[in-house]
């Protein structure tokens, strides 16, 4: 089997076939892998193919009235954490995992680490939450003081940093 038959037969799989994109991407690694770790033989880098489009998804979206229903009906800290994540326009995972040091009402911003793509950013706080944000910052500093004075001394970090800086816990 050549290149030319090779090409056919991801071709048909697109056509034909009417397979996604990544099937096909995934039958020509396949056969990129025969070639070259079974059957000892390079392949021509120029294969050509009728590549399957990718559909593209548009995301669903809540209307505001449908998101201010939702908010109605929440209270106390998970309010607080889904008007945070509305207002700043953050994923679940982006915030839940917050350190004190990453929220900063003075400026107005939310630090974010390692987010969608392993990419650093910063999220506007809405100025209507600079007041709870900051009474519940002021109530984990007097839940930590307590655990303090009751000789709790190390806090949970993640693997890769307790290893780098262990005695930052």
């Amino acid at each position: 089997m050549g290149v030319r038959e090779i090409e056919s037969f991801l071709s048909h799989l697109a056509t034909t076939g009417k397979v996604s994109a990544a099937t096909q991407r995934q039958a020509l690694n396949a056969i990129v892998f025969l070639y070259k770790h079974v059957l000892n033989m390079e392949l021509s880098d120029a294969i050509s193919l009728v590549r399957t489009k990718r559909r593209a998804r548009l995301p669903v979206v809540m209307s505001r009235e449908e998101t201010q229903a939702v908010l109605h009906h929440m209270q106390g800290l998970h309010l607080l954490m889904a008007q945070s994540l509305y207002g700043a326009g953050l994923r679940l995972m982006e915030f839940v995992p917050r350190r004190v040091n990453s929220i900063d009402i003075q400026r107005g911003l939310i630090y974010v680490r390692f987010g969608k793509g392993n990419k650093d950013r910063t999220a506007p706080i809405p100025k209507t939450l600079f007041s709870k944000l900051q009474y519940q910052l002021e109530s984990v500093g007097k839940i930590h003081a307590a655990d303090l004075r009751d000789g709790y001394r190390i806090a949970w970090l993640p693997p890769g940093f307790a290893r780098k800086i262990g005695s930052a816990a």
